[in-house]
Order: C-alpha cells, then structure tokens, then sequence
C-alpha cells in the first residue's frame, strides 16, 4: 500500500502543474467505466445463450441462469467501479471520508432525503396524470414483480436494484466524480456537471442523454452538498428505485 501511495505521490508531483492532465485522467476513468459497462451488458444474453444447456443440465431453469447472470454483471460492475475509485483517489490524493463515505451528521437529513425523493416521484406521477387524463389523479398499486415471485430474476429487480446498486453509484458519481469536481469547479459546477456525466454514462450506449436522469442527478448532488456524505443522495437513489420496482403508478 505505501508502494501505491508513493507512486501516486510522485505522479501528482510531475503533474501538479498540468490541469490538462487531470482532465484527462478524470475523463479516461469515465470513459473507462462506461466502456466496462457497456462490454459486460452485450456479453450478457450471449452468456445466457452459451450456458443455457449447461444450465439446464444442472438444474437451472431459464429464470435462474437469467437471476445468477444479471447478479454476477453487477457484481463485476461494482468492483470495477471500486477499483476505479481506488485509482481516481490515489491520483487526485483523496481518501474515502472526503469524497463522502463517512457516518452521516444527522438521520433526520437521510429521513429529509427520502422526503425529497416520495415528493419528487409524487409530482412526476401528477403531471403524467394531468397530461395525459386531464386530472392529476392516480392510484398506488403493488408492482407486477410481486406476482411473479417464481421468476429469482424478481428479487433482483425488488432488492438488489433499491438498495445495492445506489450505495455504488452514489459512491462513484456524488462520491468521487463530484469531490474531483467541487475542488476544480465549486459546488455549484460539482452539481451541475455530475448530474451531466450521470446522465450521459447511466445507459448501454457510449454517449446517451436522459433528461430525467439529468434531473435526478440534480437532486442527488444537492442532497450531497446539502448533508456533505453520500448517504442523503443514496437515501433519494434508494426510494426512487424502490418506488419504480415495488409499485406501480397508475393515471
């Protein structure tokens, strides 16, 4: 470890001088992660393809071999993503506590956050309704996921998309990418331009701009700013997936 960091420390000396560079550093680790993801999404239904006989033959259904696939992608994804915030922090000389994984000040800004996130999602329902029926009205029902408990590829999507995946993405985008930011740009621009990277990188096509992907990365980044650790974000992140896979909304 005190190799790495001397390394590290040597590279930040012979480019303490060169915004450029770290420009690109901070660019090749986005690009590096998309790429990643992209490559282990279309790697997925081949893998399914190949390994369906195998499967098969031991027992594994279609539904499980798709459950222990789709599992062991985002596991991939996640470790990747670590081992690049391992890289980005090394390089830009930060550590975990300043880049917002620490013990939040206070559980009233994480009980806040969730607040943020059932009135964010109230309010998109609302104005779909009022488009689209005339009336801002609308039931709450439970999601069709629960009706199809016998498919394991269902307690991915109930579980593992509300309260896995927003720790790491949290971790890597109002983690990493917005402290690498915020000391370049201030909060503001920290805000501004993760909610833009969050966007641009959060589907399976290189380059890829989702306004309302745009608008959540707002929210999560002020959140951030707002608590100064990444759980408040990670409270909105979780509520908004939760919503979308436990319930359904319907004008």
């Amino acid at each position: 470890m005190s190799i790495t960091r001397n390394w590290f420390y040597r590279i930040r000396e012979n480019v303490k001088y060169s915004p450029l560079a770290y420009f690109i550093v901070f660019l090749f680790i986005l690009l590096l992660l998309q790429l990643f993801y992209i490559t282990v999404s279309r790697l997925h239904t081949p893998i399914i393809d190949y390994f369906g006989r195998l499967g098969y033959g031991l027992g594994y259904t279609k539904y499980k071999l798709e459950f222990v696939v789709t599992t062991l992608k985002y596991v991939l994804i996640i470790i990747f993503q670590l081992l690049l915030i391992m890289l980005g922090t090394g390089f830009y000389g930060l550590n975990l506590p300043s880049i917002g994984w620490r013990v939040p000040d206070s559980v009233k800004k994480i009980l806040a956050a969730v607040a943020v996130a059932l009135f964010y999602k109230f309010v998109r329902e609302a104005v779909f309704a009022f488009y689209y029926k005339s009336t801002p009205c609308f039931s709450i029902i439970p999601g069709e996921l629960w009706s199809k408990l016998h498919n394991p590829l269902s307690y991915y999507f109930l579980f593992i998309i509300p309260f896995a995946i927003p720790i790491f993405e949290e971790l890597f985008y109002r983690g990493f990418v917005y402290k690498v930011l915020e000391e370049k740009t201030g909060w503001k621009g920290a805000v501004i331009v993760s909610a833009c990277l969050f966007s641009i990188f959060h589907t399976e096509k290189l380059i890829s701009i989702n306004f309302e992907i745009f608008l959540k990365g707002l929210i999560f980044g002020l959140l951030r700013k707002w608590d100064g650790s990444i759980w408040s974000s990670v409270a909105a992140h979780s509520t908004g997936n939760l919503l979308l896979s436990w319930f359904s909304f319907r004008a």
